[in-house]
């Protein structure tokens, strides 16, 4: 199967133009006629499908929305209680200070950007490795 049979059939049944050449040699083949039946087929459950939802579901979602014991949507979590909520909130100001103390004392033990100093200098001179042995001018 060509790559452009299916943009193609997808395209003549989405009502685009379409290129007469490719239309035609994929329906030519047996492949080409089944992928167009597949696309055909998928249009029509598409549009079968209502996308509101049913009043069963909007009668179940109210239903759970209005039990006692429903999730606070105002809290981040349905087990925690505003009471007991600090306790969260100072471990994760613990960690986020530990984690600073952290990224600060590695910023300031950094190396430094120059490089060493050096403890000696060495000095080449042209006549110590133009005259040694071994060595032809």
């Amino acid at each position: 199967m060509k790559d452009t049979w299916a943009p193609t059939l997808s395209r003549l049944l989405d009502d685009d133009d379409v290129d007469l050449g490719a239309l035609a040699a994929a329906l030519e083949t047996s492949e080409g006629r089944q992928l167009l039946v597949q696309f055909a087929g998928l249009r029509s459950a598409v549009r079968r499908d209502d996308p509101r939802p049913s009043a069963a579901f909007c009668q179940r979602v109210d239903a759970e929305l209005l039990r006692p014991d429903a999730v606070d949507v105002g809290r981040a979590s349905g087990s925690v209680t505003s009471r007991g909520r600090w306790r969260y909130e100072l471990a994760a100001m613990l960690a986020a200070g530990l984690l600073l103390g952290v990224a600060a004392d590695t910023w300031l033990h950094r190396a430094p950007d120059a490089p060493p100093a050096a403890n000696r200098v060495l000095r080449f001179e042209a006549g110590e490795w133009t005259s040694a042995q071994g060595v032809q001018r």
